[in-house]
């Protein structure tokens, strides 16, 4: 949930051409949404805490359950270097900030269906290029 909370701002194009779309994703996510990004430092809070008390805490939770944690956590942290590109990229056409921010989006959406898919059928999503690789690295075998 955290990295489509974060990847969000890169589908406001396909949000303008899709209104549809914005109303199947934005409306059930709006509670969460206002309080994530309306709370200063929320959003901050809740990776440290994802990361201190889940990702790291082997004794309490499960691999499956501490795998998932860092692969979003992972995402998150792959997702600020667009940030930082659309922060400074001012003098890039608008026509690629628009296909990259979309194609962004989209990936995302799409990594996060796969992972809800394979945490319903029970499946380790660990089939993410090199994010999957990392968290393994991360993580361990136990």
């Amino acid at each position: 949930l955290v990295p489509l909370l974060d990847s969000l701002s890169f589908g406001r194009y396909v949000f303008k051409q899709v209104p549809i779309l914005a109303d199947l994703i934005l409306y059930p996510l709006a509670p969460i949404l206002s309080v994530y990004r309306g709370v200063p430092f929320f959003a901050f809070g809740v990776f440290l805490a994802l990361y201190i008390l889940v990702a790291r805490n082997a004794t309490t939770f499960s691999r499956f359950v501490r795998f998932n944690t860092q692969q979003a956590l992972t995402l998150d942290i792959a997702l600020i270097i667009p940030q930082l590109f659309s922060a400074f990229g001012q003098g890039i056409p608008s026509q690629i900030t628009e296909n990259l921010s979309t194609s962004l989006f989209y990936a995302m959406l799409l990594i996060v269906a796969y992972t809800v898919s394979s945490n319903i059928r029970g499946i380790t999503p660990n089939e993410i290029p090199v994010v999957s690789d990392s968290v393994e690295a991360q993580i361990g075998p136990f």
